[in-house]
């Protein structure tokens, strides 16, 4: 994919943001009352809003709970329940062994959505690695090309080189005969 290729691909795809960004809440009432047009809404790939790559639906679902999940607030109050539930174990469905069972499930739960968000884009940016590799290696054939085109062009113009040179070379011998014959006959 060539730069200006990349180019009106990012220019569509900003121009198909915008047109989702600036639906009417009209139409977006009227997907959710229709199911099939909300699941066929669903399905569609929709872009990053950061990056403007393209998400299937379970990678914007993941996206949206890292987004909420990876803040601050998030941390602090995870970090209050945490103390409350240690120090008033009775107060919760199974005490510390629940407290340890539920931090188990969300470390794996946090967990697999990382690994599905960032294997998902390591894939998308190997995509664009091997295409600009691809272009990579066109652009080196066609230098090459045009590197053997100019030692052809070299050798022809040698070649026209020494025979303008030659036919010079024989032009003056005849010339300088003819002068000296010249001269003899003056004197």
């Amino acid at each position: 994919m060539t730069e200006d290729d990349y180019a009106e691909y990012l220019k569509v795809q900003a121009e198909r943001k915008a047109i989702i960004m600036t639906g009417n809440n009209h139409t977006a009432r009227h997907k959710l009352r229709h199911p099939v047009r909300a699941y066929k809404h669903w399905k569609e790939p929709h872009p990053h809003p950061q990056t403007g790559d393209m998400l299937e639906p379970g990678e914007r679902v993941t996206w949206r709970i890292m987004g909420v999940y990876r803040r601050w607030t998030v941390f602090i109050l995870l970090q209050l329940l945490t103390i409350v539930w240690w120090t008033h174990a009775g107060w919760f469905p199974g005490g510390l062994a629940g407290w340890n069972y539920i931090w188990s499930d969300l470390a794996i739960i946090v967990e697999m959505m990382v690994g599905i968000a960032f294997l998902n884009q390591s894939m998308r940016d190997a995509r664009i690695i091997r295409q600009s590799l691809k272009d990579q290696e066109q652009l080196l054939a066609e230098v090459a090309k045009e590197r053997a085109e100019v030692a052809e062009e070299r050798k022809l113009l040698r070649r026209i080189h020494d025979m303008l040179e030659a036919t010079q070379g024989e032009t003056s011998g005849c010339n300088g005969d003819q002068d000296g014959a010249v001269e003899s006959d003056n004197s």
